[in-house]
């Protein structure tokens, strides 16, 4: 039985207790709450009404988030500001799975008003059921990039046995056939 987790930009992921590992921690900010934030999504339209903010400016070194998951599948979901004068919008995100490129997403918004949630930037299937670590990090381009984190959806493959419930109506023991 496959099975979709999700894994949250605050609360990680609900099954293993993983959290997703920001690097630098310093240039990440828990973006419900951020004041000094110069975007503002709706936390209404964000998952779990949180997601993690950052940016690489041109010229400086890159951001990261890991994820670690066991599945055979994962997609990643960002929120994409609008245009705003004199701010980075714009994606420019590099992927590592398992030490492997996996490829680039970029994108630059297209309304002044408008922000999109649940963007997705990475679909990967037909992974191995086995542990995966995954490196998403900006790219040092001249752009620089934003990176609004919302969430991730991995796929599990789950025995029938480890979810079937207890059926309350078949007796084991002494006495019972």
């Amino acid at each position: 039985v496959f099975l979709n987790q999700t894994i949250d930009d605050e609360f990680g992921d609900p099954v293993t207790g993983a959290l997703p590992t920001y690097r630098p921690a310093s240039f990440w900010s828990l973006n419900s709450s951020c004041a000094t934030c110069v975007v503002h999504p709706d936390p209404n339209l964000a998952f779990n009404h949180t997601w993690h903010d950052s940016s690489q400016l041109p010229g400086e070194a890159p951001v990261s988030l890991t994820l670690e998951f066991v599945g055979t599948a994962i997609h990643v979901f960002c929120i994409l500001p609008p245009i705003t004068p004199n701010v980075v919008t714009m994606y420019n995100l590099n992927f590592t799975l398992d030490g492997a490129s996996r490829g680039t997403f970029s994108k630059s918004p297209t309304s002044m008003t408008e922000f999109i949630y649940n963007l997705p930037v990475l679909f990967l299937d037909s992974l191995p059921n086995k542990p995966h670590t995954l490196l998403i990090s900006t790219d040092d381009s001249v752009d620089g990039s934003i990176f609004l984190f919302d969430y991730a959806v991995y796929t599990c493959v789950q025995s029938l046995r480890s979810i079937a419930p207890a059926n309350p109506g078949v007796q084991d023991g002494p006495g019972h056939a």
